[in-house]
């Protein structure tokens, strides 16, 4: 009898378990940016001791950063004192989003994306995202979009 409790047990809680994966990776400066798929959930690990994160991010997994000609692709904001703004692709979309959009099968895209704005030492992932459109993890975006993350809504 307490061996098929156990194994009940174990059932049971196996499930919350779930590993960790990294879906990718961004080394800015000195500092390496993971983003990490637990489960249906996303979050974003900052490997620094000066670098605080701050807010979460809103985008299902996995989860990647958007690069441009092979690298990371960034812009800088002096105005809003912004070191650098990256952007993150999330809500990954599936042969048929991307049939829809003309979109090479073979592209990771996403439906949702999220800014992660780099000032002093903070990593601030933004209260805004965007969806509605398909954004390519190799394909880069325009700058507008780095500019609308960095530049919060005045109420």
């Amino acid at each position: 009898m307490k061996i098929y409790i156990i194994t009940l047990i174990a059932v049971l809680l196996a499930p919350c378990q779930q590993k960790s994966i990294t879906t990718d990776m961004a080394t800015i400066g000195k500092d390496k940016f993971e983003l990490i798929q637990k489960g249906e959930q996303a979050f974003l690990i900052v490997n620094s001791k000066s670098i605080k994160i701050e807010g979460n991010l809103k985008l299902t997994p996995p989860c990647y950063f958007l690069r441009g000609n092979g690298k990371i692709q960034s812009f800088a904001y002096t105005d809003v004192k912004a070191d650098k703004v990256l952007i993150i692709i999330g809500n990954i979309a599936g042969n048929d989003d991307k049939k829809q959009y003309g979109v090479d099968n073979n592209l990771i895209c996403g439906k949702k994306i999220q800014g992660l704005v780099l000032k002093g030492n903070k990593a601030v992932l933004t209260e805004k995202t965007i969806d509605g459109a398909l954004s390519c993890k190799d394909n880069g975006l325009d700058e507008k979009d780095f500019w609308f993350f960095a530049h919060p809504q005045k109420k």
